[in-house]
């Protein structure tokens, strides 16, 4: 069902991906975690955006894909959402390719050391990053993440 193919997208407009961290204002507990995702992956599939979203303690990493509009429009949402706070944003910019093109939100529980690493090392996903060495380049963020990555389905 959230597992569409985005198609559409090839054909209509350039692919644009936003990276942030946040934190959560309270903790989120199983039940409320579930419907986090749950009303993400539905509204992301809705609207063509695919992704990942990273959680530890109550620290959130998300990557957001889809056309500069659409990443745009819900990166504002997220901001005004009062559910999070101390918003940083880590990258954004156009991208050749979708790396999550079948998730509409992938999700991971990781512990805080290997959060905090892991966003160390992430930046957007530009390949003429200066920055970058040669080993880096190689890796696309796709692969970076896939170790830290299980999508599984959410039932109601």
């Amino acid at each position: 069902m959230l597992y569409l193919p985005f198609l559409l997208l090839f054909f209509t407009g350039m692919l644009y991906s936003l990276i942030y961290t946040s934190r959560a204002v309270a903790p989120l507990d199983h039940q409320a975690m579930l419907t986090l995702l749950t009303l993400a992956r539905t509204n992301n599939c809705g609207q063509h955006i695919t992704g990942v979203l990273l959680h530890s303690a109550d620290h959130f990493l998300q990557v957001l894909e889809g056309t500069r509009e659409e990443v745009d429009l819900l990166f504002a949402k997220i901001q005004r959402d009062s559910r999070h706070n101390q918003l940083r944003l880590l990258g954004k910019g156009p991208i050749r390719r979708r790396e999550f093109p079948n998730w509409s939100m992938g999700f991971s529980q990781l512990s805080y050391p290997v959060f905090v690493q892991l966003q160390r090392f992430i930046r957007h996903p530009n390949p003429e990053a200066e920055w970058l060495s040669a080993s880096v380049k190689a890796l696309s963020l796709r692969d970076l993440l896939q170790p830290f990555i299980l999508h599984t389905v959410v039932e109601d």
